[in-house]
């Protein structure tokens, strides 16, 4: 083997170790979807979405650790799910759905109630 085959395979090893290292190394990612589409998202009171649908880099050492999920739309009652996810699971990229419901229109303070004739 002369040198130059094998500085190239000396460098054709050391990068494919580095990339696969590198995917090792990435940060599970999460799927978060809600219906309707557009609300912000918080992890444990951090914002990590400004509108769903998306997908959010999580740090594994979450693995294991109870997650709360905080769903925030203007017009929609805010809900709050609380999931744990094993290192397996994380690594699935798993999907968090969350079903939205509209706020009641609630009556001015202080507006007068209208009565109509029959």
């Amino acid at each position: 083997m002369d040198f130059k085959s094998f500085v190239l395979k000396a460098v054709l090893t050391v990068s494919l170790t580095l990339v696969a290292l590198a995917m090792r190394a990435a940060d599970p990612q999460i799927v978060l979807q809600t219906d309707p589409d557009g609300a912000a998202v918080y992890l444990n009171g951090q914002l990590i979405c400004a509108g769903t649908p998306a997908v959010v880099s999580v740090s594994s050492k979450n693995a294991g650790k109870t997650m709360l999920f905080q769903f925030v739309k203007k017009g929609y009652e805010s809900k709050s799910l609380t999931l744990t996810f094993s290192k397996k699971e994380l690594k699935a990229k798993p999907v968090v759905r969350c079903m939205l419901t509209k706020k009641a229109e609630q009556p001015a303070v202080g507006a007068n109630p209208v009565c109509l004739p029959r």
